[in-house]
């Protein structure tokens, strides 16, 4: 599956792997330098969230209706 071929409602689970991707990025010692861009490193986590988006099995999780349940999945991430 393609992530351009991704039904709007399946959206929430990519952004869910851009965040995992992008704490994880940002984290690192080589990548939280002031010396690398902040676009490039957004760039970066979302290139590397397509690569990994159709490897997931997005069916096995289940995303909540409510910001506070959002927020609580975000924050656990």
């Amino acid at each position: 599956m393609s992530i351009f071929q991704t039904p709007y409602q399946d959206f929430n689970h990519f952004l869910l792997i851009f965040i995992r991707v992008g704490v994880v990025l940002f984290i690192l010692p080589f990548f939280n330098s002031k010396t690398i861009p902040v676009v490039c490193k957004i760039g970066l986590t979302f290139i590397i969230a397509m690569i990994i988006y159709p490897v997931i099995d997005v069916q096995s999780v289940d995303f909540p209706d409510t910001v506070l349940g959002i927020a609580h999945l975000v924050g656990g991430e």
